[in-house]
């Protein structure tokens, strides 16, 4: 499988974990070739990943990117410091030029996943998916519920047919990438929209327009900030919520009980204040016995902490119950059995 994640030396505790977690949940017949594309990743960053090798083998390759030369026509996007988060929209190139350089054969297919997740199962199921002669694959945006976002979204015109997809987690046909010309409808949907919000996502989404993609699985990007914890929270029917109308019922229970791949966007990351606690508890599962181990552990700690006060704000509320109605009473009871059993 060749596999490719791109970030700058900030992710690269991120990027750890999500091979570490790749590689643990591998079948046996399961070989993987990555792609590191970066803007300077440190040595020490560079030295963590190849020890992961000592867990099982697999083959990488670290590839500065000329940022001039292939990115000239975009400015660093609002929400971040750096163009990064383009190195997605010509994937296919920069790598057939990297192996060009080598006199190496450029990969057919190309399975891109963000450096921000954690991988819970095998995934060559997903990688093996039959295209049916789409470019690329990818999975479906569950709806936020913010109303802000929905509006947003709908200032891009796209159709009513399309579904918003996630940019971080694209398998791509290079060839067809190339031959339909992908990066260059990049270029003019950035030039022919101002201002926007997300970036690659939105331009991709612009270029993909129609659902002109191949749908994939919502369990190989379950987005734990939704408020869902899948390791915390029991009721189904929260967790479909956002997904009503984006994917039916029987992939949706499977997202739910069977998730391959947790998406850490947003507020999820885990030195984040507001990122769940069983999010961060997988995350330094699969970080411990990596050089980022004790990063991670800090993590933890602060999220128990960070816990223990909602807990704590929960019990005050709890002796103040029976000034509050039936319907205050009841949500403060779920909200307490949603936590996990050792935090109470």
């Amino acid at each position: 499988m060749n596999i490719v994640f791109c970030l700058d030396d900030n992710y690269s505790i991120l990027l750890g974990v999500a091979i570490n977690s790749l590689l643990l949940n591998a079948k046996p017949a399961d070989k993987f070739h990555l792609y590191v594309l970066h803007n300077g990743l440190s040595e020490n960053s560079i030295n963590g990943i190849m020890q992961l090798k000592t867990i099982r083998g697999f083959e990488v390759d670290f590839i500065t990117v000329d940022e001039q030369r292939y990115f000239s026509e975009f400015d660093v996007p609002g929400l971040w410091k750096n163009k990064v988060c383009y190195y997605r929209l010509r994937l296919p190139q920069i790598i057939a030029d990297f192996e060009s350089g080598r006199s190496g054969l450029a990969p057919s297919r190309l399975l891109f996943i963000d450096a921000d997740i954690i991988v819970t199962g095998p995934i060559g199921e997903m990688y093996d998916t039959d295209l049916n002669g789409a470019v690329m694959g990818a999975v479906r945006s569950p709806r936020s519920g913010d109303g802000d976002d929905n509006e947003y979204i709908a200032t891009l015109h796209l159709s009513p047919l399309h579904h918003y997809f996630y940019a971080g987690l694209m398998l791509i046909d290079t060839g067809l990438w190339l031959k339909e010309k992908i990066f260059e409808k990049c270029v003019e949907a950035n030039k022919s929209h101002a201002a926007l919000k997300w970036a690659d996502m939105d331009i991709l989404n612009l270029v993909f327009d129609g659902d002109a993609y191949r749908t994939l699985p919502a369990k190989y990007s379950v987005w734990p900030g939704l408020n869902i914890d899948p390791y915390v929270i029991t009721n189904f029917d929260d967790f479909k919520k956002p997904y009503d109308g984006v994917y039916p019922d029987a992939v949706i229970k499977e997202a739910f009980s069977h998730p391959v791949i947790f998406q850490l966007a947003g507020g999820a990351k885990p030195w984040r204040r507001c990122a769940l606690f069983g999010t961060v508890k997988l995350f330094y599962r699969y970080a411990k016995g990596t050089v980022w181990q004790d990063r991670a552990r800090q993590y933890l700690k602060n999220a128990r902490a960070s816990r223990f006060v909602k807990i704590k704000k929960l019990l005050v509320r709890i002796m103040l119950l029976p000034v509050l109605n039936k319907a205050k009473r009841q949500r403060i009871y779920e909200r307490l059995l949603a936590l996990p059993k050792e935090e109470i």
